[in-house]
């Protein structure tokens, strides 16, 4: 097997890869005998783990029962027999690689959330797609129209799994959606405080519930305030080319890079928004060294910048103080990322990032005296400025940020 990809393989990977980023997703992973393909694309977040088949099986322009039938065993019957064939082979692996060797961990078999997809190309809407338990689990089937416009609007690993364990909750449970795709279905969940409504067996959505959605003034006023998600995904990304070449130098401790970039990750788009706003204000405000900020998620961010001459030792030995001070600061929270880059407007090309992770779940009274040692004699975080933010998208919420 050569691991080359076919048209719509690729047009499957080119939208994954841009909504999970590519330190997460591989397209063609060797399987069975380290010969056999086991998917079309994986997609690895601990917890989750997205399996994705895809097939194009032509349809004629107007197919009888005999011909949909056909097109349904070929186009989703084999999907479902790969899907499962590698969900199979996964439980007894601790890992996966893909042609040209690069390895993708998986998480503990005991913490896996698995998600299955068939993409089934060529039926230009003219059959219905069948989902649900074929058997083995749950598998969401999809067409070439829906797929990307699921993951244009659900394009981070949180929103997409979101959607697909609400959609899987509402079918298993007996109830029905009648619709003419799976973009009405989005509409549906979208204008529903990302849920399905309640108290109806038998929900019946027209065609113009997702042209409605989407050109509706509140979806508009959404997508503007989404832009300052974007500056998070550029991290991300960014961060995650350098790990890939190996050519990421300056983390603590040296071994959680993968790590830290998977928090970074499971924030999802309306978190982002205001993460990367005030990542933002940071490294162009000018005036605030460093600020601390807690994510709806529960994760408390550190956000640092430094002057270019500043030692990378020293950048991150001062981050990593700031990170255990903001941990003291929040009691509730046991993860805290920290994040230090250049000033964005110092007129200077180019930033270089380090990055802090603490992981402290049990918080010692050793652990309280060394951050206010710390607060006391270097002044980090000794007097902050506490503002609140409200911020709101579907849900409403008011996440608290205090600088220095």
């Amino acid at each position: 097997m050569s691991g080359s990809i076919n048209a719509s393989e690729r047009f499957v990977a080119v939208h994954c890869d841009r909504t999970f980023l590519s330190l997460w997703g591989m397209a063609n992973p060797v399987g069975k005998d380290g010969t056999k393909e086991l998917c079309d694309y994986l997609v690895v977040c601990d917890p989750d783990i997205i399996i994705l088949s895809v097939k194009d099986v032509h349809l004629a322009y107007e197919p009888n029962r005999i011909t949909a039938e056909r097109w349904h065993r070929k186009a989703i019957e084999a999907s479902v027999k790969q899907i499962y064939g590698a969900e199979r082979f996964l439980t007894g692996v601790s890992s996966v690689h893909d042609h040209s060797g690069r390895t993708l961990l998986l998480p503990p078999a005991d913490r896996r959330q698995i998600h299955r997809l068939c993409v089934a190309f060529g039926s230009h809407g003219r059959v219905g797609l069948r989902m649900g338990d074929f058997g083995k689990g749950f598998i969401h089937v999809m067409d070439e129209v829906s797929f990307p416009i699921l993951l244009r609007h659900l394009d981070t690993i949180c929103d997409l799994t979101h959607y697909l364990g609400a959609k899987r909750t509402f079918i298993e449970a007996g109830r029905r959606a009648i619709c003419p795709g799976e973009e009405h279905l989005l509409a549906l969940y979208l204008s529903n405080s990302r849920s399905f409504p309640n108290g109806h067996d038998l929900i019946v959505v027209d065609n113009t519930l997702w042209p409605g959605f989407t050109g509706s003034e509140e979806n508009r006023r959404r997508q503007g305030a989404d832009r300052a998600s974007y500056a998070w995904d550029k991290i991300i990304e960014y961060i995650s080319k350098d790990l890939l070449a190996d050519d990421l130098l300056y983390v603590q401790p040296s071994s959680e890079a993968e790590r830290v970039l998977r928090v970074l990750a499971r924030e999802n788009r309306f978190y982002r928004r205001f993460l990367g706003e005030n990542l933002t204000e940071v490294l162009l405000g000018g005036n605030v060294r460093a600020r601390m900020v807690q994510s709806l998620s529960g994760v408390v961010y550190v956000f640092m910048a430094v002057e270019r001459t500043m030692d990378f030792q020293h950048r991150i030995a001062e981050l990593t103080a700031r990170c255990l001070v903001a941990r003291s600061r929040h009691p509730n929270a046991g993860t805290v990322v920290g994040i230090a880059s250049e000033r964005a407007d110092d007129g200077e090309k180019g930033l270089s990032f380090g990055l802090c992770l603490i992981d402290k779940p049990e918080w010692t009274v050793e652990d309280e005296k060394e951050a206010n040692w710390l607060s006391e004699n270097l002044g980090y975080f000794w007097s902050p400025i506490i503002s609140t933010r409200h911020v709101e998208e579907y849900p409403i919420g008011t996440m608290n940020r205090d600088s220095s």
